[in-house]
């Protein structure tokens, strides 16, 4: 399969490194329901049953719908151990914290300004994930 992955031009989906997907939402992409369940599909279908987190990078994005936001919080991968979502903007602040108080996602979720302290956090979990497993 090559990478990195085109999702109905709307979003990208690739390896940051072993272990952590990144996805990436496109400049001026809306991000409604049908898009929400490609970008989920095409994930399962890129990380398999392999333990990874996702980093989801929606510092480009417009808009995502009620439904879609609903859709990606009621996912509950077991091999999705962490999603770390980057922003840039109040509105982007604004879009995340209705996400994580009111859709409240299965899976551990945290926003971050920082790309490095994203990639740095998920790797913190992947680590827990594995420690826990000795």
């Amino acid at each position: 399969m090559e990478l990195p992955r085109n999702v109905l031009g709307k979003a990208t989906i690739d390896y940051e490194e072993e272990n952590i997907l990144k996805i990436k939402i496109l400049q001026h992409a809306s991000i409604d329901l049908d898009v929400a369940k490609a970008i989920v599909e095409a994930a399962e279908e890129i990380s398999g049953s392999s333990v990874h987190g996702n980093i989801v990078d929606i510092r480009e994005m417009v808009f995502m719908s009620r439904d879609a936001r609903a859709y990606f919080a009621e996912q509950d991968k077991s091999n999705v151990i962490a999603i770390a979502i980057l922003m840039k903007s109040l509105f982007h602040n604004a879009l995340v914290n209705l996400y994580l108080d009111v859709s409240i996602p299965a899976i551990p979720t945290k926003a971050f300004e920082k790309e490095i302290d994203a990639i740095d956090w998920i790797r913190k979990k992947l680590s827990e994930v594995q420690n826990s497993e000795s």
